[in-house]
């Protein structure tokens, strides 16, 4: 899936002020524009290496995300509406957040993110959840997993030879 709505998903309420909308296309894509442009946004998901995405890199890397499992875009209300402040998706071997705008981080949210996916996770009777890889010094990162019971079971390095973690939690 390219830049088509994820139309078999239904969106998956937080609380009055914090949901998870499935990914609908280029509006998304334009909106993650500025959070794929943050360097710390980049080093913490993508690692220290990792130029900025420009509008194509998006789009590929949410068609890939969109494909293998429920992306959806993390959205906030305020004044005039919904806005998209981040992103995070479902997937056999991974559950990538983020938290795209800076004014939002910090903010218990990726944590209410993250247990929003459980609970979506046993609702499809999974058994698993695994994280593909936490960089090591992403202590933030490493923190909101392991609070939410997951825990370490291998050390792995990426191509460009930075440290990290692969995750676990039974569900």
């Amino acid at each position: 899936m390219n830049d088509t709505e994820q139309t078999d998903i239904d969106i998956l309420e937080i609380d009055e002020e914090l949901r998870l909308r499935p990914y609908g296309g280029m509006n998304d894509i334009l909106a993650a524009r500025p959070w794929y442009s943050d360097r710390e946004v980049l080093r913490m998901s993508e690692g220290m290496e990792t130029g900025i995405y420009d509008t194509a890199a998006i789009l590929r890397m949410y068609g890939y995300l969109s494909g293998a499992g429920e992306l959806y875009m993390i959205e906030t209300l305020e004044k005039d509406g919904w806005r998209p402040i981040g992103d995070a998706a479902l997937l056999e071997d991974n559950l990538p957040i983020t938290v795209g705008d800076a004014e939002y981080r910090s903010r218990g949210i990726g944590r209410c993110v993250l247990d929003r996916l459980i609970e979506r996770a046993r609702e499809q009777d999974r058994k698993v959840l695994k994280i593909g890889m936490i960089y090591a010094y992403n202590e933030r990162s490493r923190r909101l997993y392991t609070g939410a019971g997951f825990v370490p079971v291998c050390e792995v390095v990426d191509t460009n030879g930075n440290a990290g973690f692969r995750y676990e939690r039974k569900l």
